[in-house]
């Protein structure tokens, strides 16, 4: 349900005042009835039939969240939270961020859900950039390795995993140099408000654009090599990426080695462990620069996630003595001596520990 915290709004309309007028959607969020308005379509609609429900949550902070997911409340089964996918990019601007931010809000989510909430994992959708883009490395020789890692988080969490269209072979986002290229009323909204005031220039808004706009995600699915993507034989509203000679569906069905053949197994592999679905949650290492090293527990089996962020090499010591019983997955051979494991720049693998 598509902004559905915005359900109830603030009697009169009164006009948004200082802060609120940066940050609306937390004003939206926030009108008086919208837990009295979740709670009755629940019980009158959802309910019921045992439906599973998803909105998206944008103005609600993380430690709000089990108001609207806990089951005990009896409003939504989960929420799109936006912290994680508008890490970097909390506007147009494109920022930097960490890593250990980046771990420090998955633990806070985590910690919020409980056991009596439930949690959405996904680090992309139609209003933000391409995850590879965003998150990962796109440049040819990173792009798959660092899209595969992501892919590992995005199905290793204790969440219900969300896969946006395009992520599942890797596409990247557009390379757009000009206004005219977009379609997005939000950046023509932009060209007219910043840059036609003279307020920001051109070059700058159009550089930042080029990492934040969320036409990154909806240029057209790229399904083969021929012409506009095997997407149309007619015009399509957005260009097709150029990219689309070598990074289609066709392809990555083609190459088992490929970034969507990554996800199946991963699909599997969530499938065949219980303990990737629903075992606890711990960072082993939330402040590692590159690497996220993290456990899920559940009934005595106890699984380790391994995912360097980075095109280094690391030689990484696994924390708290752990030993390695055996690898349910990786995206490379991955030598280990004494406790200590050599990370490959941007590796994923998922281990059973002894």
């Amino acid at each position: 349900m598509d902004v559905i915290p915005f359900i109830s709004k603030q009697p009169g309309l009164p006009d948004l005042v200082g802060d609120e007028r940066a940050r609306p959607q937390y004003v939206y969020a926030s009108g008086p009835r919208v837990h009295e308005f979740l709670h009755e379509m629940h019980t009158e609609v959802l309910g019921p039939y045992d439906a599973v429900s998803v909105g998206e949550a944008f103005g609600v902070e993380v430690d709000d969240i089990p108001k609207f997911t806990d089951v005990d409340r009896q409003e939504l089964s989960m929420i799109f939270q936006f912290d994680l996918v508008r890490l970097g990019h909390p506007h147009w601007r494109q920022q930097s961020f960490t890593w250990p931010q980046f771990k420090h809000i998955v633990s806070g989510m985590d910690d919020v859900a409980g056991t009596t909430g439930w949690n959405t994992s996904f680090l992309a959708n139609h209003d933000n950039p391409r995850m590879v883009s965003q998150f990962g490395d796109d440049r040819p020789e990173w792009r798959d390795k660092s899209a595969k890692v992501l892919a590992t988080w995005t199905l290793t969490q204790r969440a219900t995993p969300f896969l946006y269209q395009g992520d599942e072979i890797g596409m990247t986002n557009y390379p757009f140099t000009a206004i005219e290229q977009y379609d997005d009323v939000e950046v023509r909204g932009l060209w007219r408000t910043l840059v036609e005031t003279g307020k920001v220039p051109a070059d700058e808004l159009l550089a930042n654009l080029a990492h934040t706009s969320r036409d990154h995600s909806r240029t057209p699915v790229q399904w083969t090599a021929d012409a506009h993507g095997g997407f149309t034989t007619g015009t399509p509203w957005l260009a097709v990426n150029p990219n689309h000679p070598t990074v289609n569906a066709a392809a990555a069905v083609a190459d088992p080695d490929s970034v969507f053949h990554h996800h199946r197994r991963l699909i599997a592999l969530r499938r065949e462990h219980p303990v990737l679905v629903h075992g606890a949650y711990r960072d082993l290492d939330p402040e590692h620069p590159t690497v996220f090293a993290y456990t899920r527990s559940l009934d005595g089996v106890t699984v380790l996630v391994l995912l360097h962020m980075g095109r280094t090499a690391e030689s990484y010591t696994l924390p708290d003595g752990l030993v390695l019983a055996r690898t349910l997955l990786t995206t490379d051979e991955l030598p280990s001596d004494r406790g200590a494991v050599a990370l490959p720049g941007w590796h994923a693998s998922v281990h059973l520990l002894a």
